[in-house]
């Protein structure tokens, strides 16, 4: 499934249709380039699972942010600064994923483990112009 998002208003109704599908847990992978989006979609995906977006901050020196609401919890990963696969924190994100009720947002997932990626659903942001995303829903195998 293929997006075109023109702005943050339809970006939030992309998460919304996706925090339907995930609002019981599960993990989704944020493939594209720096400013492509993927802090904005966690961040409306979050107000659509019923976390304060405003709230939800990028946790690129941090790795790991935990949001819990209730009986939900949201893990904001980003691996962006990662220079190769730390073990140490692949077993902690398996920890975390061991729950299937945690949502879990990795942003750079490339270097996450095989494991963790096979049951995962990827979402693809790329530049269609200086003001419009495409966002891309890639079918699980």
């Amino acid at each position: 499934m293929i997006y075109h998002s023109k702005s943050e208003g339809k970006t939030s109704e992309i998460a919304a249709e996706i925090a339907q599908k995930f609002s019981s847990g599960g993990i989704l992978l944020l493939e594209g380039d720096l400013g492509s989006g993927k802090t904005t979609f966690t961040k409306e995906l979050a107000h659509h699972l019923g976390f304060d977006k405003f709230e939800v901050k990028s946790p690129t020196y941090g790795y790991i942010r935990h949001y819990s609401q209730k009986d939900k919890n949201l893990y904001h990963i980003d691996l962006y600064r990662l220079q190769g696969s730390d073990e140490l924190l692949n077993q902690e994100i398996e920890e975390i994923a061991a729950n299937p009720q945690n949502i879990i947002v990795v942003e750079w997932p490339q270097l996450l483990s095989e494991h963790l990626k096979k049951d995962a659903q990827k979402i693809k942001f790329s530049y269609e112009s200086p003001t419009s995303r495409i966002i891309e829903i890639i079918q699980k195998h």
